[in-house]
């Protein structure tokens, strides 16, 4: 909604009581938000969504708002414009060719903001807004959360309220037993100390499965629903997509998919059920998974560009994405809720972050323990305030 018509409305209100009453009804009241830049579910008719892509070089328009857009307008936000996110929000870095350039870590602009939320992310932990819309496939909201300093939620599809002493299992090694950086570690170490003192009970855990087994069919997804909808496009606009129009990465994710078998696809369906139900034998003993959010601090920006010709070697090759985000496409592959909290700094200052994972549906459990320990840590920081 406009913030004039926000105005009107509240200028209609004839004393304090209906003025808190319309400010219950739209708790976020006049509060600037920016919708990122890829997915149906954030359409708005003013704000055309080019999706990182030089396919779209005036953004494509939106006949109509879409369903969280319109939660967004009723809750009274006002959206301004739009983030940045990699073509198609293929990448954990957002160094979109469509944008003139990349989009920087506001703790240190020579590293990577993360990705596919990496505008998103940005522009909150530079003061630029205060909250800012983003999703998440395999990682788009904790990774850049994580990379700049911030909280954020991968919600599940249902809330469960629960008030105890939790179980909490740590992992802060590589599934497969690889160590994740050093400084990584030690902050993963002190922020499971800091959730003992909370008087939680912390035990290190383990889980019997690899990275690839979980990266890999999520990346099946996401090349199948790519070239879903390039060839949409290519169908309303009457003609093919060419290779020159999307990056390569973009473009070997498309043509992956043609040789992604219906059988092939109802194998990656089949792995997501199966490693949901491992998750829940893991959660018959601990409430929460406790894991780096990244294996490392935030990236040096180039390192992660949609140049290269390989879909699958840029995401699990030997110095693929999946080195540098090995967490966080567990949670997309089952549908349970995840949270990513600045829990630390590198030594050159740059965020660390901590995820906690629940069952699916207990992502209230996520944001109790998430304001239990910022009572006791203080607010978090943004780039233009280092502790």
């Amino acid at each position: 909604m406009p913030a004039r018509e926000l105005d009107t409305e509240l200028a209609a209100c004839r004393n304090d009581d209906e003025r808190a009453a319309r400010l219950r009804a739209r708790p976020f009241f006049g509060v600037p938000l920016l919708l990122k830049d890829v997915g149906a579910a954030t359409a708005h008719r003013g704000l055309p969504s080019r999706a990182g892509s030089r396919l779209f070089p005036q953004g494509a328009p939106w006949p109509v708002d879409g369903t969280l857009t319109q939660r967004y307008l009723a809750a009274g936000f006002v959206p301004f414009g739009r983030s940045t996110s990699p073509e198609m929000g293929m990448s954990a870095s957002t160094e979109a060719v469509a944008y003139g350039g990349p989009t920087r870590n506001p703790w240190n602009r020579a590293h990577s903001s993360g990705g596919s939320s990496g505008g998103a992310a940005a522009a909150t932990a530079s003061g630029m807004t205060t909250i800012a819309h983003a999703n998440d496939g395999a990682g788009s909201i904790r990774i850049p959360a994580s990379a700049c300093g911030l909280i954020g939620l991968k919600p599940s599809r249902g809330l469960m309220p629960t008030e105890r002493r939790l179980r909490i299992g740590l992992i802060k090694q590589f599934y497969e037993g690889d160590a994740v950086h050093p400084e990584v570690a030690a902050v993963l170490q002190e922020f499971a100390l800091q959730l003992q003192r909370l008087g939680h009970a912390v035990e290190e855990a383990s889980i019997d499965f690899t990275t690839h087994e979980v990266v890999f069919p999520v990346m099946q997804g996401v090349a199948t629903g790519t070239a879903l909808f390039l060839d949409q496009l290519a169908a309303s606009r009457g003609r093919a997509i060419d290779p020159g129009e999307v990056e390569p990465v973009v473009w070997s994710a498309y043509q992956h998919a043609r040789s992604v078998k219906a059988t092939d696809y109802l194998a990656a369906i089949n792995t997501f059920h199966r490693l949901g139900r491992r998750m829940a034998v893991f959660h018959e003993r601990f409430d929460l998974l406790l894991t780096p959010t990244l294996a490392e601090p935030p990236a040096v920006l180039g390192r992660f560009t949609m140049d290269r010709p390989d879909f699958i070697d840029y995401r699990l090759g030997p110095t693929g994405l999946w080195r540098y985000t090995p967490f966080c496409p567990l949670a997309n592959a089952t549908g349970a809720p995840a949270i990513s909290l600045p829990v630390g700094r590198s030594a050159s200052g740059l965020p660390i972050g901590a995820m906690l994972s629940a069952l699916h549906g207990q992502d209230l459990l996520l944001l109790q323990l998430a304001a239990q320990w910022e009572a006791v840590h203080g607010p978090v920081p943004l780039a233009g305030e280092r502790p």
